[in-house]
């Protein structure tokens, strides 16, 4: 599989300080990265090439626009967040000074049936959007360690009790009942942390996102139960 984040990042620094635009599709081999020529005149913008957009949208699945930020942080500017308003597809932008990534949307992503792309539609993305459709921006600021895709491989722990409590949640102790929007975090595989997260509906349903799925919804219990780590609740 393509290290597609590590291709973004690679591209904004070689274009460094204009700024690089291009492409997240899905082929029938998996998710890739199509770098693409910025038109524009000067630093502080994009314009990305027709020619390459039409190129690399032919027969495959568009699933972000790509751009970086060279002088400040990935969150979107008037100028992206008035041009994403246009589209339907996700933005997803890369600072190069902040080492960060950042996605959004014009509208809220439907839940349910989502394509997963690590880092714009994945598990935590999820438990995000989740907390958008009622009006909560858990403003969580993605560290270099959340665009490696292994990092729960690597000696971090990203979804670990200080995490949470960092972002205004507390552990659930193991007799408290659960309640909508309690967030559940889960160890998958062979692994000694927590690499998987959903959040938990009435009566007991788990909204979550796999890597090789579409996010779903599913009773929480058996296999989901069994290798829950912690649940956590906003505060």
């Amino acid at each position: 599989m393509q290290d597609y984040l590590g291709n973004i990042r690679a591209h904004a620094n070689a274009e460094y300080p204009r700024e690089c635009c291009g492409l997240l599709v899905r082929t029938s081999t998996g998710i890739e990265y199509k770098p693409c020529a910025n038109m524009a005149i000067g630093d502080m913008d994009f314009s990305m090439s027709p020619i390459d957009y039409v190129r690399y949208t032919k027969d495959v699945e568009l699933l972000a626009i790509v751009h970086s930020h060279c002088f400040k942080d990935a969150n979107p500017t008037t100028a992206d967040i008035q041009c994403a308003s246009k589209m339907t597809t996700p933005w997803l932008i890369y600072s190069v000074p902040k080492d960060q990534f950042v996605s959004f949307n014009k509208d809220s992503v439907p839940l349910l049936g989502r394509q997963y792309a690590y880092g714009v539609t994945d598990c935590w993305t999820l438990v995000e959007d989740a907390y958008k459709e009622v009006g909560i921006d858990l403003g969580i600021e993605k560290t270099t360690q959340h665009h490696m895709q292994n990092w729960f491989n690597l000696g971090f722990d990203l979804m670990g009790e200080e995490a949470f409590n960092n972002a205004g949640f507390r552990k659930l102790k193991s007799q408290e009942p659960l309640e909508t929007l309690d967030v559940v975090t889960m160890s998958l595989g062979r692994t000694k942390v927590p690499n998987h997260c959903g959040v938990w509906y009435k009566p007991n349903l788990l909204l979550h996102h796999q890597s090789n799925k579409l996010s779903n919804k599913e009773v929480y219990g058996g296999y989901w139960l069994k290798n829950t780590r912690a649940v956590y609740r906003r505060m």
